[in-house]
């Protein structure tokens, strides 16, 4: 898929992914160093890439490893299952050393893991992955990376977002407030070394909505769930670009906020590991072509109805 150019830049010369390529001045010489990826390998479960870094002038000054494997730190991919495409490059937190983040794949509403590393001058070296993990008191709300994360009790950064008055956003969700309740917004929030602090709200930190009226009748076999516009994009505002991967999203939302109005439970995939299943189960639809229930789910809000039939979902269009 063809990427439209639009890069924002930022205090700092941080920048946003925007294309296929971030720029921001690394060396401090007013010019800025281009960091790219390119696809090396493109396979059933999706598109591989390798990063490069350009000097002002054209130079290659270092390039990352063509890796496949999700635990390395310069780990590119656009996948099935959930993008981790470079987010952030540049001097992030005013320590004047540049910074490169990637987070992990996923497509399910999860904290998001970051891969971190650091430029040398010469080269990028890894800083443990790790969660950006939001933390309120009566005087501020912080942020703090942390690898001793536990997901019951914490809010975290799902993702970073755009420029505003010089600043980044961020979307935070999480348990913090309550730990039988998903709390979501979004926040104006300025970084520091080891983490940051949220300066603003531009979503005020509220819990997730839930559904209010009535839902369908179903089958004890089968649910029923309204496809809406926030179950074909992951947790960091990513497309969706397969069937599977938006029907996960949508039993991720639907128990982690509460889904849509015409939402209903299903008795399959209430947590994430049964949700990872979805990913190896046969598609087939109902009274309808395949291409046609396809087109369907990826570019409408359907209303569906998914019964669960060994390894197959078997996919009913009830409304278009």
């Amino acid at each position: 898929m063809k990427r439209i150019l639009s890069l924002v830049a930022l205090a700092g010369g941080i920048t946003l992914y925007a294309a296929n390529f971030l720029t921001a001045d690394i060396d401090r010489d007013g010019k800025e160093e281009r960091l790219e990826w390119r696809p090396f390998s493109s396979e059933d479960v999706g598109t591989f890439h390798r990063l490069y870094l350009y000097d002002d002038d054209g130079t290659l000054l270092w390039k990352g490893p063509a890796t496949r494997n999700e635990k390395n730190t310069w780990f590119v991919a656009e996948l099935d299952y959930g993008i981790s495409l470079p987010e952030l490059f540049g001097d992030i937190d005013g320590d004047g050393k540049a910074e490169l983040l990637i987070p992990s794949p996923q497509s399910d509403v999860s904290p998001t893991w970051y891969h971190r590393s650091r430029w040398t001058g010469t080269s990028f070296e890894a800083i443990p992955t790790a969660v950006m993990e939001y933390r309120e008191t009566p005087e501020r709300a912080d942020l703090k990376w942390t690898q001793r994360f536990h997901e019951s009790e914490s809010c975290w950064v799902l993702g970073f977002d755009r420029e505003r008055h010089g600043l980044l956003t961020a979307q935070i969700a999480g348990y913090c407030v309550r730990p039988d309740l998903l709390y979501f917004g979004k926040a104006i929030v300025r970084f520091a070394p080891g983490g940051g602090e949220v300066v603003g709200w531009i979503e005020s930190f509220a819990p997730a909505g839930t559904a209010e009226t009535p839902l369908p009748r179903q089958e004890a076999d089968s649910y029923v769930a309204r496809l809406s516009r926030r179950d074909h994009v992951n947790s960091r505002g990513i497309p969706l670009r397969n069937v599977r991967a938006v029907l996960r999203q949508d039993r991720a939302n639907y128990y982690r906020f509460g889904g849509d109005r015409e939402d209903r439970s299903d008795p399959f995939f209430r947590s994430l590991k049964a949700r990872e299943r979805m990913e190896r189960m046969r598609i087939r639809p109902v009274g309808i072509s395949f291409g046609g229930m396809e087109r369907a789910i990826l570019y409408g809000t359907p209303l569906v109805e998914i019964r669960a039939s060994g390894d197959t979902l078997l996919i009913h269009i009830l409304e278009y």
